[in-house]
């Protein structure tokens, strides 16, 4: 035999030996069941579903799952569509269902509800639908046009959110993850309403279901243009300046077809223009800060002029003292110029008829020799200004009228003979 034709030959299997083989070497390829064994596939690895008839396979540069037959996803489109609604049931992405109409959740015959259509999504799965229903109210919804989102991972774990159309207004659903019931929707606004100006110019109105208190947000749509520093007259109320949130006149005019977000002022009887680059809650925030900034203001003032009435108070008192002291000093000097002792003697007498301007008796005064102090309540009144002694001894008051239950006290100092 030729060497170099023995090398260059290629030895074969026989018929036998191929089929011999084939008989040891089988290929299983594992089964595809559920998504999960999709995603349990090891990168280059091959499954098969024998339910959808096709091929999964992992490509291992990227780990994206595909399937080489493009009759699976033929026929994965046509096992989520639905003949007689013309709709695609929930899409799934990794394990996710997803839920484009609130129709695809219809399946329990009951009525339909936010609480209804959580119930029937299956977790973990997305919802985003629009909701245009006239049956709003009906069914649970803040209004008759606006888009819900629900998130659900588990009964216990749910997510809602509503969208309105007409007011832009945020809501948050209400969720008690103890009994796995949807409560209702709050907002994420203050206390708002929604109004269309049945009016134009710089004279605007608009009608509402209730009536406004302080700090409410009025969300207005302009059905016609609006003029520079117009008023508002909401349910025939008043007319009410247009104001920024600084209190000065809004300046600028407004085109129709848009929509405002007003803040009723009740201290300041205005509407406050919201600004549209900030949330309605950090302005009612900012103009509750500014109220309370004032209030402060005010309160300090307060705090001053009581301490400066309490220091003219102190002088005041600290002068009448020293009068007092003056006048007593002034009365005991002349009293030790005179020869004899000197007696101080003290009485009071309450006036038992309103305007009265003349006293008759002052116990143990004597005109003639005594000095005379009168007092009513802080005040020492003076002799001649203020009040007359006649011959007698009775005092008569220039302009001074007293009430009944007023208390004048009376020094007498009286000079004794030292003799006697």
């Amino acid at each position: 035999m030729n060497p170099a034709s023995s090398m260059t030959a290629q030895r074969t299997m026989t018929d036998y030996q191929m089929a011999l083989l084939a008989q040891i070497f089988r290929i299983i390829v594992k089964e595809i069941k559920s998504d999960e064994d999709k995603n349990l596939l090891a990168p280059g690895e091959i499954g098969v579903s024998y339910t959808e008839g096709c091929f999964y396979v992992k490509n291992p540069t990227t780990g994206e799952l595909f399937c080489p037959n493009s009759v699976a996803h033929i026929s994965q489109i046509t096992s989520k569509f639905d003949p007689d609604t013309k709709l695609l049931n929930s899409d799934m992405v990794n394990g996710i269902h997803l839920y484009s109409s609130i129709s695809q959740l219809t399946q329990l015959g009951v009525s339909l509800s936010m609480d209804s259509i959580i119930r029937q999504m299956e977790e973990p799965a997305i919802l985003t639908s629009l909701v245009e229903y006239e049956n709003y109210e009906t069914m649970g919804f803040p209004s008759n046009s606006g888009i819900v989102t629900v998130f659900k991972s588990s009964p216990e774990a749910v997510l809602c959110q509503y969208y309105d159309n007409h007011s832009m207004i945020t809501y948050t659903g209400r969720y008690n993850t103890q009994q796995n019931l949807f409560v209702g929707w709050t907002s994420l606004s203050p206390s708002s309403y929604y109004a269309e100006t049945t009016s134009s110019g710089s004279s605007i109105s608009c009608v509402i279901s209730g009536s406004l208190a302080d700090l409410d947000v009025l969300c207005l749509y302009a059905t016609a243009d609006i003029d520079e520093n117009a008023t508002l007259r909401v349910n025939g109320a008043s007319e009410k300046p247009l104001v920024d949130v600084n209190g000065d006149s809004w300046g600028y005019p407004i085109l129709a077809n848009n929509i405002i977000m007003l803040i009723y002022d009740e201290q300041n009887e205005s509407f406050v223009v919201c600004d549209a680059a900030s949330s309605t809650v950090m302005q009612v925030m900012k103009l509750v800060c500014q109220r309370l900034n004032a209030a402060n203001t005010r309160l300090e003032w307060a705090i001053q002029d009581y301490q400066q009435r309490f220091t003219d108070m102190a002088n005041t008192i600290e002068q009448m003292e020293e009068r007092l002291n003056t006048t007593i000093s002034n009365a005991v000097s002349l009293l030790k110029a005179r020869p004899g002792l000197i007696d101080a003697r003290m009485s009071t007498q309450t006036i038992a008829i309103d305007s009265t301007d003349t006293i008759n008796h002052v116990e143990d005064f004597d005109p003639n020799f005594d000095k005379l102090i009168v007092i009513f309540g802080q005040t020492i009144l003076q002799p001649t200004t203020d009040f007359v002694i006649e011959e007698e001894g009775s005092l008569v008051f220039q302009k001074i009228r007293f009430n009944a239950g007023d208390i004048l006290q009376f020094i007498v100092f009286k000079q004794a003979d030292p003799e006697s």
